[in-house]
């Protein structure tokens, strides 16, 4: 509960004691809370008051009764992304939590708020939560308030929606869940193993728990089978198969997409399409899947489209199903296919057999100032890159934050989208899974671990950062940047 964050705190402001801030209110709820019986007794009665007080106001209902503390409170940083679901709002229970914080300040309550005695554990926060207290995350909480559901795609991203890896206490509330739970995926975060492992100790030392293991095609679903399937999470395209490695490397469309960019749709921008099948729009997130000879794209209440690229794959006209095209789409200005992004050996890095460029690449010199020989140059250093191991790992992957700011985006041939304007990236062959990132004039060494996750250093001045992966709000749903377009 925190009355500074700015979508509350003018709400707060008006049911603190006359002439108090809301500085001054506990960042505490009622649960769970150490307390004498007779100083519960007394807070009851206005903590009763209050939760029905704000109830009936209309502004404090909708800000307090559909949205979350942790949403409200919520800061972009590397360890804890923004974009916590609405739908987990419980149905308004906060509201009441509320009417007891209010409740202790107008009482004049205070409390010691310790930390370290509850953590609520999800996949986009306190995820490195192991149970063990050797220091190596803090020191490990007393409590596991087991509140919000761990998701993740299949191949280890955090989502703000059901994950094709769901474990959630609300997917078993008229059943047991089955005994031995499908693990969760190698990269999901250490807290969503802890209690995978917790889960599985409990029901294999009870010895009443129902037998049977998981089975989706039985209607006996464990951890998987909540969400849609497929990689990546959330809706797949209409029509379209989930687009796995091995799909996507077949397909010279599927490439061209993923490694050109950033894309306008509409006229808006930036959209840039993710290997997985999953999309960035200014609209939100959703999915995207190979449609025959075109690309699918589910963005979820905002509807589905199917998008027919021209022979260059530099644009592409959307239509709703196969009517009429109703919008259009092309790379952004001043983010053409250039430094190699769109030349690739048979089947290489970056997708795209785009001939034409490659040659317009590689012309000569006719006018002697180096131009020429400049682009040649380029092109052969990122011929040559493609063949990095890491370099086809991070190209077109993601989509990735940079301090929780997205999008962040690897394109072909060192083309670098970052929230704050478009940069240049490059391996460093001096080091291993690191490249240098130049954007807004400052060179970045970033460090990669094995999954989704990374360390920066400024290289100027020694200034840290962090990323991760992060999958935002989806297009149409609660929490998504802005509305559904009127002109797709």
């Amino acid at each position: 509960m925190n009355a500074k964050a700015p979508e509350l705190r003018p709400v707060v402001a008006r049911f603190v004691k006359p002439g108090d801030s809301p500085d001054t209110v506990d960042p505490c709820g009622p649960s769970p809370v150490i307390i004498h019986v007779d100083l519960l007794r007394k807070i009851t009665p206005e903590w009763l008051r209050l939760s029905f007080e704000l109830k009936r106001d209309a502004e404090a209902n909708r800000i307090f009764g559909k949205q979350t503390s942790k949403q409200a409170a919520a800061k972009p940083s590397a360890d804890q992304p923004l974009s916590l679901p609405l739908s987990l709002s419980l149905l308004g229970w906060v509201l009441e939590m509320w009417g007891y914080t209010l409740a202790n300040h107008r009482l004049g309550v205070k409390h010691l708020v310790w930390q370290n005695l509850q953590t609520e554990p999800s996949a986009l926060w306190h995820t490195n939560l192991d149970g063990i207290d050797d220091g190596r995350y803090g020191n490990s909480p007393y409590i596991y308030h087991y509140t919000f559901g761990l998701e993740f795609t299949t191949d280890g991203l955090p989502v703000s929606t059901i994950g094709d890896w769901s474990l959630d206490k609300r997917h078993y509330m008229g059943n047991y869940p089955p005994k031995q739970l499908e693990p969760p995926p190698l990269c999901a975060g250490l807290a969503a193993r802890t209690l995978h492992s917790l889960f599985n100790e409990a029901s294999g030392n009870i010895s009443s728990w129902p037998t049977g293991t998981p089975n989706i095609a039985a209607g006996l679903k464990g951890t998987k089978g909540w969400g849609s399937g497929g990689v990546g999470g959330g809706v797949l395209a209409s029509k379209g198969g989930a687009l796995t490695d091995a799909v996507y490397r077949r397909s010279a469309l599927a490439q061209a997409a993923a490694t050109r960019g950033p894309w306008k749709w509409g006229g808006e921008g930036p959209v840039l399409f993710f290997r997985g099948g999953r999309i960035y729009t200014p609209w939100g997130s959703g999915r995207w899947s190979l449609a025959g000879d075109a690309i699918a794209v589910n963005l979820g209440t905002c509807g589905t489209y199917r998008l027919v690229f021209n022979k260059a794959r530099t644009g592409f006209s959307a239509s709703k199903g196969h009517g009429a095209a109703t919008s259009h789409g092309v790379i952004a200005d001043g983010a053409v296919c250039n430094q190699g992004g769109c030349e690739t050996k048979n089947g290489g890095a970056d997708g795209a057999n785009d001939d034409a460029d490659a040659d317009a690449e590689g012309d000569d010199d006719d006018d002697g100032d180096g131009v020429g020989a400049a682009a040649a140059a380029a092109a052969a250093k990122w011929r040559r890159m493609s063949d990095s191991r890491f370099y086809k790992r991070l190209l077109g992957s993601g989509p990735w934050s940079w301090q929780g700011v997205t999008p962040l985006g690897f394109l072909g041939g060192g083309v670098l989208h970052t929230p704050w304007g478009a940069g240049t990236w490059e391996i460093d062959s001096g080091k291993d899974n690191t490249i240098r990132a130049s954007f807004v004039s400052k060179v970045h060494s970033v460090t990669f671990d094995e999954c989704w996750a990374f360390e920066s250093t400024r290289e100027d001045d020694g200034d840290k950062a962090h990323g991760v992966a992060k999958i935002d709000a989806p297009a149409g749903g609660q929490g998504a940047p802005k509305a559904c377009p009127a002109n797709l």
